[in-house]
C-alpha cells in the first residue's frame, strides 16, 4: 500500500473515530441503544421493530462489553468497508481510479452520518462490498471457495436487512463487466 492511500485511510479513520456520537440522534438509534443494553440477544430481537437487524444487534451488544461508544461499530465497519472498497475498485479499474474513488467517500455527508452514529448501514455496506470482492475474485479464478464466501457475506447482509436484496443486480452487472472487459485499467 502506498503513502497517499494510507493517508486517505488515516484521514477517514480520524474523521470517523474522533466524532463518534455519544447519543442516539437519527431514526431508530434510540431503539438500537436500548436494545444494545439487553442482556440477551434473543430478547433484543423480540423487542426490535420490523425489519430486525440481527447481525447489527449482535455486534452492538458485543461491543458494549469492550467499548464505551456504541457508535464504534459503525465507524469500524465504515473503515473496513472503505478498505475493501479500495481493493475492489483497484481490481476492476486500477490503482489511480481506486485512489481517486476514496476521496469523495471521506467528505460525503451521508456516509459520515451513518459511520459516526448508531446506525446499521455501515455494517450492511461492509458485507455487500466484501461479497462483491469475493465474487469478483471468483469470476477471475473460478475457485468455488470464493463463490461460497461471496454468497455467505451476501446472505449475512440480507439476514441483517432484507432490503439489501435490491443490490443483487450489481452482481449480474459485475459478471457482465468481467465477461466483456476489453480494457486493462491497470
Amino acid at each position: 500500500m502506498n503513502w497517499p492511500v494510507l493517508t486517505i485511510f488515516i484521514i477517514f479513520g480520524l474523521s470517523r473515530f474522533l466524532f463518534l456520537a455519544k447519543f442516539p440522534h437519527f431514526y431508530d438509534s434510540p431503539e438500537y441503544l436500548r436494545l444494545s443494553q439487553e442482556k440477551n440477544l434473543a430478547t433484543a430481537l423480540q423487542k426490535s421493530h420490523e425489519s430486525i437487524h440481527p447481525v447489527y444487534l449482535f455486534l452492538i451488544q458485543t461491543s458494549q462489553k469492550f467499548f464505551h461508544s456504541i457508535s464504534f461499530i459503525s465507524a469500524f465497519f465504515g473503515l473496513l468497508g472503505l478498505i475493501y472498497f479500495y481493493y475492489l475498485v483497484k481490481r476492476l479499474f486500477g490503482k489511480k481510479t481506486a485512489f481517486l474513488s476514496l476521496i469523495p467517500l471521506i467528505f460525503f455527508p451521508h456516509f459520515w452520518l451513518i459511520q459516526t452514529n448508531i446506525m446499521h448501514e455501515s455494517v450492511d455496506h461492509f458485507l455487500l462490498i466484501v461479497s462483491l470482492l469475493f465474487f469478483d475474485i471468483f469470476l477471475e479464478n473460478k475457485k468455488l471457495v470464493n463463490l461460497v464466501f461471496s454468497l455467505l457475506f451476501f446472505l449475512v447482509a440480507v439476514v441483517n436487512f432484507v432490503g439489501n436484496l435490491i443490490w443483487l443486480p450489481i452482481f449480474f452487472g459485475l459478471f457482465i463487466f468481467r465477461r466483456n472487459k476489453k480494457y486493462d485499467f491497470n
